[in-house]
This record gives structure tokens, sequence and C-alpha cells, in this order.
């Protein structure tokens, strides 16, 4: 993954409370290039309160995208991300499902 942020082959976000100088999320992003388009994947984000910082934030990324010629973002995980991103204009298109290896 570092190799990847080093390349610029994908991209690290990050919040921080301007006050107290600390991180309060992250966000880490890739241009996903399909047969017919091209998306922003959020791969990963984490952090403190996130309702606190993705309002200034998002617009930030969508305008990131649209400069890579990316026609919407895309993001995977937990059910419970679907009522954060659900303001943002983000719909639920499938859950991903994991099985253990025992």
């Amino acid at each position: 993954m570092l190799d990847d942020l080093l390349s610029k082959d994908q991209q690290l976000w990050i919040s921080f409370d301007i006050e107290t100088k600390v991180i309060v999320g992250f966000l880490i992003t890739e241009v996903i290039e399909y047969p017919q388009t091209k998306m922003l994947m959020l791969h990963f984000t984490g952090g403190k309160d996130f309702r606190s910082w993705v309002s200034d934030g998002l617009p930030k990324i969508q305008k990131f995208a649209r400069d890579n010629g990316c026609s919407k973002l895309e993001s995977r995980g937990r059910p419970g991300w679907e009522k954060l991103w659900k303001g943002h204009g983000y719909t639920k298109r499938f859950v991903h499902y994991e099985l253990p290896v025992e």
C-alpha cells in the first residue's frame, strides 16, 4: 500500500482539527478504470466523528474525481456506512460478504 501511495496510484486524504492539530479522519482513494467508465474508489475510511469532517472533505474528493475523469465515487463497507453516506447522495447497490477460512 505504501508503494501505491508513493507512486500516486492511491491517494491519502487526511482531515484534522485546525485548533488542536489532531488527525480526526482519513481516506485512501484510487482511480479505477473499468471498461466503460472511471470511478474513484474509497478503499479505506476511518477516524473519529465522521459526520464532523465528511461535509467539508467530500466536495474536495468529488472535485479530484472530476478532475481525473471519474464519473462516480464508489465505496465498500459494512452496512452501517449506508446511514452516513446516504445523506451525501450515495446509493447502496450491493453488500460484500466474507466467508471465514477454517
